[in-house]
């Protein structure tokens, strides 16, 4: 299943509009995020999902691994004076458009509602845990 993972993140990351709609949710959803350039949150989204994307080709659990990018990402919101509950409206609704707009994809490939089930537990237990990386950061 992490295969899947990994090939609709890599889909989801080179696509613009994607990219997009995760931005708009997470400033959409945070005045405080709302306040930092769009470009910073475009480099942060892209940058995790490009580590994601690493992180999925190692192999390995989802808990393991280098995590410093969203480490880096905490740390800086917190160094901008984002509070944690105003970082993590913005982190929340970036998820749930990443992880929509994961399922848009794979619905339009055909793939089965039980694969599909899996996939999004899978994906989810990722980005849990980078959420909980950000957070520590």
């Amino acid at each position: 299943m992490s295969a899947m993972v990994r090939r609709v993140l890599e889909a989801v990351a080179a696509d613009d509009k994607v990219v997009e709609r995760v931005v708009d949710a997470a400033r959409g959803n945070s005045p405080e995020v709302a306040l930092l350039p769009a470009e910073e949150n475009r480099r942060h989204i892209a940058f995790l999902l490009s580590e994601g994307i690493a992180h999925l080709e190692r192999g390995g659990s989802p808990d393991d691994g280098d995590f410093s990018a969203a480490l880096s990402l905490g740390s800086d919101r917190a160094a901008q004076g984002v509070s944690m509950a105003g970082l993590l409206r913005g982190v929340h609704a970036g998820r749930t458009e990443l992880i929509r707009a994961s399922v848009e994809l794979v619905r339009s490939l055909e793939v089965d509602d039980g694969t599909i089930l899996d996939f999004m537990i899978d994906l989810d237990h990722y980005v849990g845990a980078v959420e909980r990386h950000i957070i520590s950061g």
